[in-house]
């Protein structure tokens, strides 16, 4: 029989590399912009995290120094084995969806202010259309609040839309061939992990912002 441990030890904290893409990532994202946007969300929640969880662990340590008898020191040590978990599975999940944020950056290119109106008016278009489909396959016509969305659109976004509706099943048939838009992307390199850690420790990021915020001028 196995040990219960070496069973434990096959166990994936967090989410695998499938969910983060196709479902967290393309799912609310659509177009590449609007996956760009979700990465760029998911990243700065882990990254809130880690620095919670430095914070978390320099006090534990702390506490460590000092135990009042065995049995804190036992469950300090259960405690902070319990925070260094979680604090890989996070940075698992940072580095694979860092590494998505790049290479959609580099499809996306520099922007600017009209850049991304054009890329925020497609997406909503995506969107939509995407809502369109499922009220089309769920009931076989527009549901209200998807009518009002289209209401609510400007002209020309309306009119795409319009257009689209003209022929259901091409629209259905391109909902069902829908291709990912995130690129094929390579294991977090040492670079990326390295920029991980940094961004992970509060000291380091407020450094960077006192820096940034420094060198702007009014």
């Amino acid at each position: 029989m196995l040990k219960l441990n070496d069973l434990l030890n096959d166990i994936q904290s967090g989410h695998d590399d499938t969910q983060i893409e196709s479902f967290m990532i393309i799912k609310n994202g659509g177009t590449p912009w609007g996956c760009y946007k979700q990465a760029l969300r998911e990243l700065s929640s882990r990254v809130k995290t880690l620095q919670s969880s430095w914070v978390g662990l320099q006090k534990l340590n702390r506490k460590l120094d000092n135990p009042v008898d065995e049995l804190e020191k036992l469950e300090l040590d259960l405690e902070l084995a319990g925070v260094y978990e979680h604090v890989n599975t996070v940075k698992r999940e940072t580095a694979k969806i860092y590494m998505i944020a790049c290479s959609l950056k580099q499809v996306i290119g520099d922007l600017d202010a009209e850049k991304i109106k054009t890329l925020n008016e497609e997406f909503w278009v995506h969107k939509i259309k995407v809502n369109c489909v499922q009220d089309l396959l769920d009931n076989g016509k527009l549901s209200s609040s998807t009518r009002s969305l289209i209401q609510s659109l400007s002209k020309p976004m309306k009119k795409i839309i319009q257009e689209a509706l003209l022929e259901p099943q091409e629209l259905v048939d391109w909902f069902i061939e829908f291709e990912s838009p995130v690129p094929e992307v390579e294991d977090a390199s040492e670079e990326a992990l390295k920029e991980i850690n940094y961004v992970a420790n509060p000291n380091e990021s407020l450094k960077r912002l006192s820096s940034s915020v420094g060198s702007l001028s009014l």
